[in-house]
C-alpha cells in the first residue's frame, strides 16, 4: 500500500519511520508547503518518496494519506482528500471545533471514504488487553478510571503547544484521557472541569471528571507544567487493573485481587503481622519488579495504529472499529466544552 504523508515536523518522522516495519506498507509521498523540505525529509526519512507541495499530484500516486500538519490545517487536507476519495488517517485532534469534526466525518460517511483519527494509544496490544479485562469484570458499568499525562513541557523548545489558538493542554493531551474513559467505561454522560490558564488564554493543565451512562466514573489530569504520575489504573470491586510504565506507553498489563477474605485469623494473622514489622521484607518488597503480562507493541509505538489503518484500508472500509466516528465527534465535544470552562472554575 502507497502511503502519502503530509507535513515534515515530528510526527511524520515518527510514522514514516514506523511503516518501515509495517509489512506491505510503503511511503511513497511527501507534501510540503516548501518542496525543498519535503526532499530533505525524504532523503532522512523516506528513501525513494516523491516530494511535492501539490496536494493534487500527492493524492494522485497514492493509496492512502496520513495528515500530519498543526491542527489549525486539518480541516482543509480533509475535505480535499474526501474529495478525491482517498482514505486518510489524520492527527489529533480531528479538527478544532466539534462542528467541523460532524461536517467533515458526514462527508466521509456520505462518500464512503474512511477517515481515521489517529489515537494511536488505542492500538496498542497493553491497551486493548487492559480495555477486555475491565469490560469482562464490570460490563456496563465500568469502574472508576484513573488517568494521567502531566509532563513539564519548555515554551522555548515546544512554541507549537503554547500558541493559543491551537495549542493549549486540552486540545493536545485531553484525547488520550478521553479515549481511554471512553473505551473503557462507555459513553459519557457528564463531566466536570477545572482548568488553569496563562494571562493569554491558553491552558496549561486541566482536571476532568466523566460520569459514564453506565454508572462508572473517569478523573483525568493533564499538564503543562508539573510532572505527574502519569498513570492509567481502573479501580473495581474485586481488584484494581494497571498499565504500566505510564498511561501513554504501556506494555505491563497487571490486576492486583483485593483481599475479600475478611482479614486474616490466628495464627495466620499473627504470622502476616510478624513479618510486615520487618524493615528488610518490606524494602525488599518494594524493590520488587512489577509483575504482570508484557505485551509487546512493536518495533515503535505507532506501528499497531499504522497497522490497523492499513488493515482498514484494505478491507474497503469507510469507518474504524477501533477508533469509530462516534468515539472522534464525543471527544471533539467534550474537548470543545473543557476548553469553553472559565479559568480556575468547575462547570458540568
Amino acid at each position: 500500500m502507497r502511503l502519502g504523508i503530509v507535513g515534515t515536523g515530528g510526527m511524520a518522522a515518527e510514522m514514516a519511520r514506523a511503516a518501515r516495519h509495517v509489512p506491505g506498507l510503503t511511503v511513497s509521498a511527501v507534501l510540503s508547503r516548501r518542496v525543498a523540505g519535503a526532499r530533505t525529509f525524504c532523503d532522512t526519512h523516506a528513501p525513494g518518496a516523491r516530494a511535492t507541495e501539490d496536494l493534487g499530484d500527492a493524492l494522485g500516486g497514492i493509496d492512502a494519506l496520513y495528515i500530519a500538519t498543526p491542527p489549525g490545517i486539518h480541516a482543509s487536507y480533509l475535505r480535499a482528500t474526501i474529495a478525491a476519495g482517498v482514505p486518510v488517517l489524520c492527527e489529533k485532534p480531528l479538527t478544532l471545533s466539534s462542528a467541523d469534526c460532524a461536517e467533515i466525518l458526514g462527508k466521509a460517511r456520505a462518500d464512503g471514504v474512511l477517515v481515521m483519527e489517529a489515537i494511536w494509544t488505542l492500538a496498542l496490544p497493553a491497551y486493548r488487553a487492559f480495555r477486555d479485562l475491565v469490560r469482562a469484570r464490570a460490563g456496563d458499568a465500568g469502574g472508576q478510571l484513573f488517568f494521567d499525562f502531566s509532563m513539564p513541557l519548555i515554551a522555548s523548545e515546544d512554541a507549537h503547544y503554547f500558541n493559543p489558538g491551537q495549542g493549549g493542554v486540552l486540545l493536545d493531551r485531553a484525547v488520550y484521557g478521553y479515549a481511554a474513559a471512553i473505551a473503557i467505561n462507555g459513553p459519557v454522560q457528564s463531566q466536570e472541569v477545572h482548568v488553569t490558564r496563562r494571562a493569554d488564554g491558553l491552558d496549561t493543565s486541566a482536571d476532568l471528571r466523566l460520569t459514564h451512562e453506565g454508572g462508572g466514573a473517569s478523573f483525568i489530569t493533564l499538564s503543562f507544567d508539573r510532572l505527574g504520575p502519569n498513570r492509567l489504573d481502573v479501580a473495581l470491586p474485586e481488584g484494581l487493573a494497571s498499565l504500566a510504565p505510564g498511561s501513554l506507553l504501556p506494555e505491563i498489563l497487571s490486576w492486583k485481587a483485593a483481599d475479600l477474605s475478611g482479614g486474616a485469623q490466628g495464627a495466620r494473622a499473627g504470622l502476616k503481622s510478624r513479618l510486615k514489622a520487618l524493615p528488610m521484607l518490606r524494602a525488599l518488597k518494594a524493590r520488587a519488579p512489577a509483575r504482570g503480562a508484557f505485551l509487546s507493541y512493536g518495533a515503535t509505538c505507532y506501528v499497531p495504529i499504522l497497522t490497523e489503518f492499513k488493515a482498514a484500508v484494505e478491507a474497503g472500509r469507510s469507518e474504524s472499529a477501533l477508533v469509530p466516528h462516534a468515539l472522534s465527534q464525543s471527544i471533539a465535544a467534550l474537548t470543545e466544552a473543557a476548553r469553553g470552562t472559565a479559568p480556575g472554575t468547575a462547570a458540568p
